[in-house]
């Protein structure tokens, strides 16, 4: 969001999620909570809201378990070593707007060398000169990155996303990288 409301509501999003998060493993849970929380009288945040992905990573038989938990934020995309592409759901409702909004949950496992990657809408939504949207080109930019670190991802998507829109990003832009390595 915009404005100065924008920062309050995500701050005690953030908050709530973190102190949640600590007491409760499950994203959906620690989700709703944080709905709860933004739903108080006390709070009277007009109205704000917010959109949220959150994870809860586990390694179990030598593979990453992973449980996203989504409030109306861009879906989650798991990119696995080989160069295949897949869109999570995602999907639930944002947080602060509904007081019986259930978050959408997604179970995954992550083989050594998959990635999950994260964004915000500023991602999806950038445009290109022919009023087009990056999220388009998502998964055939990610697709030639498999096997590429962290950070090279970031970049190589930053790039793209520069080059696809002429230098003129109006939004926002975050991106998450997890990348799965051997636990030892």
């Amino acid at each position: 969001g915009k404005g100065e409301e924008a920062p309050a509501v995500t701050a005690a999003a953030r908050h709530a999620i973190r102190v949640l998060a600590r007491r409760c493993a499950d994203p959906g849970q620690v989700l709703a909570g944080t709905n709860e929380i933004l739903m108080a009288d006390e709070l009277s945040l007009d109205g704000g809201f917010v959109t949220a992905n959150i994870a809860h990573l586990a390694w179990r038989d030598g593979k990453l378990h992973v449980v996203i938990g989504s409030t109306g934020h861009p879906a989650a995309i798991l990119l696995r070593a080989d160069g295949r592409v897949r869109a999570m759901n995602g999907g639930g409702l944002p947080l602060g707007l509904f007081a019986d909004a259930e978050p959408a949950t997604q179970e995954l496992t992550m083989d050594v060398g998959d990635v999950l990657f994260l964004y915000t809408d500023g991602v999806a939504q950038a445009r290109g000169p022919n009023n087009t949207y990056f999220a388009e080109r998502l998964a055939d930019e990610l697709t030639g990155l498999a096997g590429e670190p962290p950070g090279r991802i970031v970049a190589s998507m930053r790039q793209a996303m520069y080059d696809f829109t002429l230098g003129n990003l109006a939004e926002d832009v975050t991106m998450l990288v997890i990348r799965t390595v051997r636990p030892d």
